[in-house]
């Protein structure tokens, strides 16, 4: 899997990310809630980088590292550019 970042619409990563969030393991609740919590924009970009983590081995369980997003999003602690850039 490797996704190309050319010109892509918001709309086009919100549905590449929900479909291969389903193809790794995220139970679509938890993409459901990451987008209450998050909006779609930050529920996909979440889910692309645990995805992304999950495939280089650095996730194992890819719904509880979203979930555990999610919460850090809840309380105000999460930082995504940290996640994409550190």
């Amino acid at each position: 899997w490797e996704l190309e970042f050319g010109r892509r619409s918001w709309g086009d990563l919100v549905r590449i990310a929900e479909r291969v969030g389903s193809q790794n393991g995220i139970p679509i609740n938890a993409w459901h809630e990451a987008c209450r919590i998050m909006g779609e924009r930050g529920a996909a970009a979440a889910v692309l980088a645990t995805v992304t983590k999950h495939r280089a081995g650095e996730v194992r369980v890819p719904g509880a590292y979203l979930r555990g997003m999610t919460s850090k999003a809840m309380a105000g602690e999460l930082q995504l550019g940290r996640t994409f850039h550190g």
